[in-house]
């Protein structure tokens, strides 16, 4: 799938390896795979990134398995293997990641993280490698298989990620569930789109739009023809003052 991750700084720190080695990711539901920058990785890119170090492992497995990604600032290559994986607490024996060998264009360029930790579905993955948040279900290690995010609206202020578990000091009122109607990316079914309480009728529950719940973009993207509706309707100068 192509992603633009240029604005994306949600990151975390995931640890790989024996002793392990700790690498600063960002958490993304539009992807299946974990990645993270090799230290064989010769791209100028890779240079300003930590990278894991596979000959500093004692329970690296190499598998080898090449594979090759493109996003929408470039794309990257590299191989799947496998090791011991922390996020947290969380601990996974024989976890299957992409380690990069090569960057082209701006994937990882300007930003602050070192890796993508897919958190999307088992189909999205390369080679049907498990994804991570599978392998917590697989290992039962929570008592509830649940992932939040938590965005600030203060951008001087952490957000937040957690497994297992609803932190309520995070939101007021109630949680709305909504079904996923496409195991490949976390897609829900979305009825109306509204501007000052008014729908647009871009949506109907005759005929709903799909919505695809993605941390790992800042963009909100669409389908050309309804995004054009709705930006004649959104009263936006051309100095972006509106």
């Amino acid at each position: 799938p192509l992603k633009n991750y240029r604005n994306a700084q949600y990151t975390g720190i995931i640890k790989i390896g024996t002793p392990p080695q700790e690498l600063p990711v960002i958490f993304d539901t539009g992807s299946g795979n974990l990645w993270v920058t090799s230290s064989r990785c010769n791209s100028p890119s890779c240079k300003t990134h930590v990278s894991f170090n596979s000959n500093r492992s004692t329970t690296y497995n190499p598998l080898n398995l090449g594979v090759e990604v493109t996003f929408g600032t470039g794309n990257i290559a590299g191989e799947i293997n496998e090791d011991i994986f922390n996020v947290g607490n969380i601990e996974i024996p024989r976890q299957r990641f992409g380690e990069i060998l090569n960057e082209n264009g701006d994937v990882f360029n300007s930003s602050k993280f070192a890796g993508i930790l897919g958190l999307a579905y088992p189909s999205m993955s390369a080679y049907e490698s498990t994804p991570v948040f599978d392998s917590i279900i697989n290992n039962k290690l929570l008592k509830h298989n649940i992932m939040t995010f938590y965005y600030s609206y203060n951008e001087h202020e952490d957000g937040q990620i957690t497994f297992g578990y609803v932190d309520k000091s995070k939101y007021i009122g109630k949680i709305n569930y909504y079904p996923v109607i496409d195991k490949y990316y976390w897609t829900i079914e979305m009825t109306d789109i509204k501007l000052d309480g008014r729908s647009l009728g871009l949506c109907s529950k005759a005929k709903p739009c799909k919505a695809v719940m993605d941390t790992g973009t800042s963009l909100i993207t669409g389908p050309t023809r309804e995004l054009k509706e709705l930006l004649k309707m959104i009263p936006v100068e051309n100095n972006c003052k509106g």
